[in-house]
């Protein structure tokens, strides 16, 4: 099935409020089903793990992905970038509190711990949604199609983890695009 044209498109251009909407509505939808489902943890389903997922934007690993995959993903280059402003710019003791946390995830991994997990997509953003159009009727040819289901692509990053994971990353890494406040977001999800 060819799912292209159902895609969001790409670009910078804000998205309607009411797709920006259903999108997070399918995304608490889809957390409350699996939500502290431990069967998530079956090491055969094969998902990230929340340690590999973390690292995976940290200086050290960027650096690898550089040298590594030269395939002309715009990403690392990107993260690198900014990890260079973040050591211009931060504060000591946020810089500090960082490296530490970088270093040492053990605290931050056994708060974790407490949290409720759910299976997260990983990378939940414009990119990789898309809402499947759907017909009323097929017998009344200019009838508006309504929104159906979400199209979620690209799952090699999904994990069992707290749902604050895709929240917090959509809401980042789509937040040029966003034609809502983040805190109405926020409260939409919840």
């Amino acid at each position: 099935l060819d799912v292209s044209d159902a895609l969001v498109p790409p670009g910078d251009a804000p998205l309607p409020a009411e797709d920006i909407l259903r999108y997070v509505d399918h995304l608490a939808l889809y957390h409350s089903i699996y939500m502290e489902d431990e069967s998530m943890e079956n090491p055969a389903l094969g998902l990230c793990t929340i340690r590999d997922w973390v690292l995976l934007l940290t200086p050290r690993e960027v650096r690898v992905t550089e040298r590594e995959r030269n395939d002309g993903n715009p990403t690392a280059p990107q993260v690198a970038r900014g990890w260079e402003a973040f050591e211009r710019v931060a504060p000591a003791p946020a810089a500090s509190l960082v490296t530490r946390l970088m270093n040492n995830l053990r605290p931050f991994m056994r708060a974790l711990e407490r949290s409720p997990r759910t299976l997260n997509h990983g990378d939940y953003k414009f990119g990789n949604l898309g809402t499947l159009r759907i017909v009323p009727s097929a017998d009344v040819p200019d009838a508006a199609s309504i929104a159906g289901p979400t199209i979620i692509l690209d799952w090699g990053q999904a994990m069992y983890a707290p749902p604050t994971f895709d929240l917090g990353w959509f809401l980042a890494v789509n937040s040029a695009r966003l034609s809502i406040a983040k805190e109405d977001i926020i409260e939409r999800y919840h």
